[in-house]
């Protein structure tokens, strides 16, 4: 695994079309890894609800995550400490070249996984070389 520090490709990824300001109550940490065939995002939501909501609508990746504790009526909290969260991410795809039809998405070890393959387009092309 490899970190960029390069200052210009990292400024380049913040103009790129798959990266969007969060929208929701606190911005949410994500990794955007690319691969030859397709892009993975990868965010940290310990302790998700099951209702990950993951949809795409008129290209755009919606990413919806909550985490809300339930106590009883009956229930004294006398200190909270696990802090209850939501947060919301839309992503353009009109530009990125990605088949939207084909992204997926896993929740696991507290980590919502969103893979999106590049469209054919992207992908590296191998050309043949005749040699006489």
């Amino acid at each position: 695994m490899s970190i960029i520090r390069n200052r210009d490709l990292f400024a380049r990824f913040f103009d790129s079309p798959l990266y969007s300001v969060a929208t929701g109550e606190r911005s949410q940490p994500v990794d955007v890894v690319e691969r030859p065939t397709e892009y993975e995002l990868r965010f940290a939501a310990a302790g998700a609800n099951k209702e990950i909501d993951v949809n795409v609508e008129n290209n755009t990746l919606n990413i919806e995550v909550c985490r809300e504790t339930d106590t009883n009526d009956d229930d004294t909290v006398i200190m909270k400490g696990i802090q209850d969260f939501c947060f919301k991410r839309s992503i353009s795809l009109a530009n990125a070249n990605v088949k939207t039809d084909g992204i997926s998405s896993t929740y696991k070890n507290g980590i919502l996984t969103i893979t999106i393959p590049k469209a054919d387009e992207a992908l590296p092309k191998k050309i043949a070389v005749a040699v006489e």
